[in-house]
This record gives C-alpha cells, sequence and structure tokens, in this order.
C-alpha cells in the first residue's frame, strides 16, 4: 500500500516536471483506488469473520452460561422435589409409625386384660360348688359360705394356709386320703369347734391350727410322726392325748393355751425329741396336769 501511494507521488511529481504524461498519474491512482477496496474488504471481511467468531463465541458462551444457569435450576428443582418426597415420605412414615406403636400398646393392653381375665376365670373354673379350689390333690383353697364343711374324696393333702383366717368355719371334716396338714391350714379360724384327723396325716405342720380358740377338743391320729412349731398355740384345747408314734415335737407346740388342763403322752413312747427351745406347754395358765408314760425314761420337763 506505502509502495502505491509512494509511486503516485513519484508520478505526480514527474508530471509536474514535464516528465510523465497525467494519463499515467490518472492509471496508477485507478490501480489504487481499485486496490484500496480490496484491502477495505479484506479488513472488514476479517473484522466480521473476527465479530462473527467473538459472536459465536459470545454465543456459545452465552448458551453455556444459559445452560449452566438451567442445570442448577434444575438440580435445585430436583433436590427441592426430592426433599419434598422426602418429607411427604417422613411425615407418612411417622403416622405409620405412631399407629403401629399405638396398636402394639392396645395389643399389650389387651393381652394383660385378657391374662386378668383368664386368672380370674381358673381361679373360678378351679373352685367347685361347695367352693373348694383343688390342684393335683393338692386342696389349695376355700371359698365357700362356710359352716360344716367336708373336704372331697381324693384330696392328699390340705396346702399351707388353705383355710386361712376362714372365720365361718365351724366344723371340718377330713378324708382318708389325706396325709399331711400344711404351714397355716386353719390358722385363725376363729369360729371352729370341732374336727376329725384321720388315720393317715403323718404330719402337723407349724402354726396348723394357731388361734382356733373355740376348738376345745381334738384327736391326734397314732400315725402322726411329727408336729410343727405353735401348731395348737392360743387354741381352745382342754385335754390333748399325744399318741406314742410322735416322736419328733417342735418349740410352742401348746403355747398360750389358756384353757389347757390336762396332757397325756400315750404310753409306749420312749424318746422325746426336743427342737429349739423347747417350752411346749408356755404361758398355758390352765394347765393341772401331765401323765408321762414309764416307757419315757428321759424328758426334761425344765425344757417343756
Amino acid at each position: 500500500m506505502r509502495k502505491r501511494k509512494m509511486l503516485i507521488g513519484v508520478l505526480t511529481a514527474a508530471m509536474l516536471l514535464g516528465n510523465v504524461s497525467p494519463a499515467m498519474v490518472q492509471g496508477a491512482q485507478a490501480a489504487d483506488v481499485t486496490e484500496v477496496p480490496a484491502e477495505t474488504e479484506m479488513e472488514e471481511l476479517a473484522t466480521e469473520s473476527v465479530v462473527t467468531e467473538t459472536e459465536g463465541e459470545e454465543t456459545t458462551e452465552t448458551a453455556v452460561t444459559e445452560s449452566e444457569e438451567n442445570q442448577p435450576s434444575e438440580t435445585t428443582v430436583t433436590e427441592t422435589n426430592e426433599e419434598r418426597l422426602t418429607e411427604e415420605s417422613a411425615t407418612e412414615a411417622a403416622p405409620t409409625e405412631t399407629e403401629e406403636a399405638t396398636t402394639e400398646i392396645e395389643v399389650t393392653e389387651t393381652e394383660e386384660e385378657a391374662i386378668t381375665g383368664d386368672a380370674d376365670k381358673t381361679a373360678d373354673a378351679k373352685a367347685d360348688k361347695n367352693g373348694f379350689i383343688i390342684e393335683d390333690g393338692v386342696l389349695t383353697g376355700y371359698t365357700g359360705p362356710g359352716g360344716d364343711i367336708v373336704i372331697p374324696k381324693g384330696v392328699t393333702s390340705i396346702g399351707d394356709c388353705a383355710f386361712y383366717d376362714c372365720d365361718s368355719i365351724t366344723s371340718v371334716s377330713i378324708p382318708k386320703s389325706v396325709t399331711s396338714i400344711g404351714c397355716g391350714t386353719f390358722f385363725n379360724c376363729s369360729s371352729l369347734t370341732d374336727i376329725n384327723i384321720p388315720d393317715g396325716i403323718t404330719s402337723i405342720e407349724d402354726s396348723a391350727f394357731y388361734g382356733c380358740s373355740k376348738l376345745q377338743a381334738i384327736r391326734i391320729p397314732k400315725s402322726v410322726t411329727s408336729i410343727g412349731d405353735s401348731a395348737f398355740a392360743e387354741s381352745g384345747l382342754k385335754n390333748v392325748v399325744i399318741p406314742a408314734s410322735v416322736t419328733d415335737f417342735s418349740d410352742g407346740m401348746f403355747r398360750d393355751c389358756n384353757e389347757l388342763q390336762y396332757v397325756t403322752f400315750s404310753n409306749g413312747i420312749t424318746k422325746v425329741s426336743v427342737d429349739g427351745f423347747g417350752e411346749w406347754f408356755a404361758r398355758c395358765k390352765k394347765l393341772k396336769k401331765i401323765i408321762i408314760p414309764k416307757s419315757l425314761e428321759n424328758i426334761d420337763f425344765a425344757q417343756i
């Protein structure tokens, strides 16, 4: 470009000096004019290309930017939806757990009520029409009206406290099938006046007739071998005969029997075993006579 301008300048100067014709100068100028647009056109094309490329890049960047902007939005929407779904699931799950817990509690309470009801039914079912509760041959309780009672045949033992504090009982008949009378069986049966103990009974346990204040007489069968602690304590007995079969005497058998007057040890007793401190007849204020057979050689009256 510069070379052409310089050429035109030289030709113009030569024309002024008369060395070059005006036609040559015009030809050079025409050639310059023709070339200039070409260069200009190239520059414009280059500029347009740059602009196009720039716009393309801008467009691309814009598209990318928009895409990137849109993607977080979609992610945010997705996360939001997921959070909503999670919250909804948690909300739905929570009532379900609560409902299940409530159901479990209700079931548990129902089971407890059923168990209690069954226990009551079982207790009622065990009592026969006369009020006796018998389990595997053992008379364990009584719910009857009292008075004169007859224990059913087939009972093998009378359990602990079976008639405990039954102050409505006046007399008791025990079948021959019974072999033992448990601890506190007739404890504090304050209205009991008569009881028959059949042969076959081997033991009368602790406090069996404790507090039977109206029981004035009792027959201890020859099958009995042991009498427990306080078996007849505070009873209303007046006269007692102890059979020769009894070899095991426990503490306070007849203590505090305020009406007891006569005690007889049957002939044939050779030895009396005293457990603990003895005091068989402690505080028996009306006791008048104790009959000891000749067969009984050793006995410590101070201990009994």
